[in-house]
């Protein structure tokens, strides 16, 4: 969900063009949301994943190399319509779930909630939005606090995974920028 809200976002604030809104959240939903559900039903009927927490090392490694190859093709496909803020996200993203698939090798989990909506959070500060900087930062941190608190809640990670997830967004984004801004 989270590629599908800030391609919402993204499209509503900073693009050109208008008309062809519909095609490309149809797109993206398509390849983030509609395929990994499938994707993961599939899986739990052939029994390479137990629950929707993956909450073994060895389930996460086939949901974050689709996820990575998917979010390879919509930086294909969005570069190529000439959307390169929107392109960059989607390799950063892609990025992430690689580095997360590397973790697994270790073997650790990170909270891929947590990179997801670290990372929205970052492209959204880096949009020409109409909201002030204070705001932004208040709504941001009470936002990963939320879920954040919702993946210990529910047992989903520990606090060390919380924080790597968290870090690894801002880590892979500071790179980006550092390197090619």
């Amino acid at each position: 969900m989270v590629p599908l809200y800030g391609t919402l976002v993204f499209l509503n604030v900073d693009s050109p063009v208008k008309e062809s809104l519909s095609k490309m959240l149809l797109i993206v939903g398509g390849l983030t949301f509609v395929v990994p559900i499938f994707t993961y039903y599939y899986l739990k009927q052939i029994g390479k994943i137990t629950s929707t927490n993956l909450p073994h090392t060895r389930e996460r490694w086939i949901p974050l190399l689709i996820n990575a190859i998917l979010l390879l093709i919509l930086a294909a496909v969005f570069r190529h319509l000439l959307y390169d803020k929107l392109s960059d996200w989607f390799i950063l993203l892609a990025i992430q779930n690689s580095i997360a698939m590397l973790l697994l090798l270790v073997p650790f989990k990170t909270s891929i909630h947590l990179f997801n909506n670290m990372s929205l959070i970052l492209f959204l500060g880096f949009l020409s939005l109409e909201i002030t900087t204070i705001n932004f930062i208040m709504l941001s941190c009470l936002w990963i606090s939320l879920i954040g608190m919702a993946r210990l809640m529910l047992k989903a990670h520990r606090p060390l995974e919380l924080l790597i997830g968290g870090n690894l967004a801002i880590g892979v984004h500071a790179s980006y920028f550092f390197w090619f801004n």
